[in-house]
């Protein structure tokens, strides 16, 4: 019941997306129907079997070999608890189990930087979910890339990503894309292609693609030590005029974690947050920015 709930509390913050059009779907739901089924099927007899069997096989013996420090055995135990999931049929809850093993896989991994099984699990992770946007999938594998030094298999990636996504609906693709030509040594198509995406993002209307392109902006300038275009980009960033009516009369600051009592001019942004986090929302416009 312990590793049934941990799995359930793993797998839960974990965001899943829609396959792209075009390719199959049979593991991508969403919401409500994605859980509703999952524990319909947690509770087939057969399927508890299973579950009882690989948990005490292989899973509880790999987080006990793990907390003991015991890595190779501990990887061993959770590549052999995903291969038993991956030959069970295909279903909700078989996706969630066998992310939940290639989360632990990862977490080894890391410890004993093995960064090409880290590079090969991401890509099993898309092929499950039939999406490298999954969970943040392509920023995941462009870091492991850059890190590893392949520059241009990180670049052939990410290309081919921005190619089918013909509605700029992955603005990150560009921000890695624009971090691999820095690599590369070529700042000046890395700078280009960061304003080409703010720009993009300005003209449909999209606040916080924009805001994350000029916090990209902002970190390769700084890396660059151009201190005066970087207080320039600072700047925008504070700006608090709404992109859509430009007013800043009903613009509240964005206030982040868990907050019991907030004060009547603040907007709650949930939990998380990143550097390229929306700062502003605008009441009358219903938006963050």
């Amino acid at each position: 019941m312990r590793s049934l709930l941990l799995s359930l509390l793993t797998a839960l913050t974990l965001p899943l997306a829609l396959a792209p059009v075009g390719m199959p779907s049979a593991a991508a739901y969403e919401g409500d129907k994605y859980w509703t089924e999952y524990a319909k099927l947690a509770e087939d007899p057969a399927i508890k079997k299973t579950t009882a069997r690989i948990e005490t096989t292989y899973e509880e013996p790999g987080r006990q070999a793990r907390s003991k420090g015991d890595l190779h055995q501990a990887a061993a135990l959770w590549e052999k608890a995903l291969a038993e999931w991956k030959a069970q049929p295909d279903s909700v809850y078989r996706t969630t189990k066998m992310r939940t093993a290639m989360d632990n896989c990862l977490g080894i991994y890391r410890a004993q930087n093995r960064d090409d099984k880290i590079e090969q699990t991401y890509h099993q992770m898309a092929a499950l979910y039939h999406d490298y946007h999954v969970a943040s999938l392509s920023e995941s594998l462009a870091e492991i890339l850059i890190k590893q030094k392949k520059y241009k298999e990180a670049e052939s990636f990410l290309t081919g990503l921005i190619k089918d996504d013909r509605t700029d609906k992955y603005p990150h693709d560009r921000i890695w894309l624009a971090k691999v030509y820095d690599r590369e040594n070529d700042p000046g198509l890395a700078e280009k292609t960061l304003n080409d995406l703010e720009r993009s993002a300005q003209l449909a209307k999209r606040p916080l693609d924009v805001r994350a392109a000029r916090v990209a902006y902002l970190d390769f300038l700084t890396a660059h030590n151009r201190k005066a275009d970087a207080a320039k980009v600072q700047m925008a960033l504070n700006d608090k005029h709404c992109p859509i009516c430009g007013s800043e009369q009903e613009v509240q600051p964005i206030a982040y974690g868990l907050i019991r009592n907030p004060p009547a001019n603040v907007h709650l942004g949930g939990c998380m947050i990143g550097p390229d986090s929306p700062r502003w929302y605008c009441q009358k416009d219903k938006l963050e920015f």
